[in-house]
């Protein structure tokens, strides 16, 4: 019986893990990189961090708007499609959201951020290979995507694969909390 409880603990603290993760609406993922402009981009880019202004008030179809003008201007910003896609992803048209991170990913194949974004719609469909397969690939550009262990160890989970989904989840929250406290803050 005392196996039973231990196991009934571990499962409810990943799951606890992985609702938290899903609850805060994966915000850490998306990494905005604003380069220096250049000249000719000044209109794209200043498009590209109003929808990103946007974005961070949750106001998801004016952030779309913004991002699809600055694309015109600008259509091989492999930033503003991540960013796009991720507007597209919180406001529910994950197709949408599918293409762009695909064409962020065409233009910039190692995009980390857009390769964990995606694993999260990935994730949203219920396509957990495809899922592991993104955020396997993001951890093997950066080992210290918080985000994608997140993300894989709730595919593992989902798979019913307990050992890889606690060992994901708690590295996550490692790198998490190394980052609290190298910003001075308490987590």
């Amino acid at each position: 019986m005392r196996g039973w409880k231990m196991w009934s603990l571990v499962l409810a603290l990943v799951l606890l893990a992985a609702c938290d993760a899903m609850r805060t609406g994966h915000s850490e993922s998306l990494r905005i990189s604003t380069p220096s402009p250049a000249p000719a981009d000044s209109t794209a880019e200043s498009l590209r961090a109003r929808g990103d202004a946007l974005l961070q008030q949750s106001d998801y179809q004016s952030a779309l708007a913004a991002y699809s003008r600055a694309l015109e201007l600008k259509p091989d910003d492999a930033e503003t499609y991540n960013n796009r896609a991720f507007a597209y992803w919180k406001s529910g048209n994950l197709d949408h959201a599918l293409a762009d991170f695909d064409r962020a990913l065409d233009l910039r194949p190692q995009y980390v951020n857009a390769l964990t974004n995606r694993a999260f719609v990935y994730y949203d469909l219920g396509e957990y290979a495809l899922t592991l397969a993104d955020a396997s690939r993001a951890l093997e550009l950066d080992p210290n995507d918080d985000s994608a262990y997140m993300i894989r160890g709730n595919a593992y989970l989902r798979q019913g694969d307990v050992t890889r989904a606690l060992a994901d989840i708690e590295r996550a929250s490692r790198i998490r909390l190394a980052h609290s406290f190298e910003n001075g803050s308490q987590y």
